[in-house]
């Protein structure tokens, strides 16, 4: 049986690109990066994690953002981190920098933005009564399923 060993360690933000390409030389492959809100406050607990294969350890780097700070894409190191990026902003409104392939909101077709910010009991105001235009053809006001 094979035992993995996780480790956290804090990082700054600004710092993300420095530590993925140290962990790139060093041979870590890249897992995943997400967004989450665990505080009262408005702050965002982002988080990349990197894994040696050779001896099963994965090191989960975090830092904590407020949801006007800018977070580097680590894409252009580790294009599969793209759709992990897309997601982070799509759902929780992170403003990623510099991604390898950026779908500029519309990972996900959503009814609201950064539908995971909102708290318990929030009235949200879905994206076409806040005035924003419909993004795909099926999106416009009117449109209904073709009948026979």
């Amino acid at each position: 049986m094979t035992t993995q060993s996780f480790t956290i360690t804090p990082i700054q933000a600004a710092d993300i690109l420095r530590v993925a390409r140290e962990r790139k030389a060093a041979g870590r492959r890249f897992v995943e990066c997400h967004a989450n809100r665990p505080y009262k406050d408005d702050r965002l607990e982002v988080t990349w994690s990197f894994a040696n294969d050779d001896d099963q350890t994965v090191e989960v780097c975090e830092a904590f953002i407020q949801k006007d700070e800018v977070v580097d894409s680590v894409s252009h190191l580790y294009p599969c981190a793209f759709p992990f990026e897309n997601e982070m902003h799509d759902l929780y409104g992170v403003t990623v920098r510099d991604l390898l392939i950026d779908y500029q909101g519309g990972f996900y077709r959503l009814h609201f933005d950064a539908p995971m910010l909102a708290r318990p009991g929030e009235q949200r105001v879905p994206r076409h009564a806040a005035g924003n235009a419909p993004t795909t053809p099926g999106d416009q006001a009117g449109d209904a399923p073709a009948t026979d």
